[in-house]
């Protein structure tokens, strides 16, 4: 199974941190945004990739705009060693 994409990964861990933030749980996000909890465990942890309907209903439910979730050091994330040797990979194919 491949790794998360990063950005995947960024903005899952801004969705949890918010949720916590606020104190609302999985169970109480997912049936506002009309899902199952384990779907939240998905985005959070960045293994499935949040559609844009998902992440507006997400920055309504969490009163935060949408590019709440997108904010931050992720850049560190996205160079690291290991992604750059995967982009260069996959632009010689």
């Amino acid at each position: 199974m491949p790794s998360p994409h990063p950005i995947d990964v960024h903005v899952g861990l801004r969705i949890r941190h918010r949720r916590r933030f606020l104190g609302v749980t999985q169970e109480k996000l997912g049936a506002a945004a009309g899902l199952s909890f384990q779907m939240i465990q998905r985005y959070e942890d960045g293994s499935n990739s949040v559609p844009a309907s998902c992440l507006f209903e997400f920055a309504r439910v969490l009163d935060v705009p949408p590019s709440f979730f997108f904010e931050g050091p992720r850049r560190r994330a996205l160079y690291t060693r290991e992604n750059m040797e995967l982009i260069r990979a996959t632009q010689r194919e």
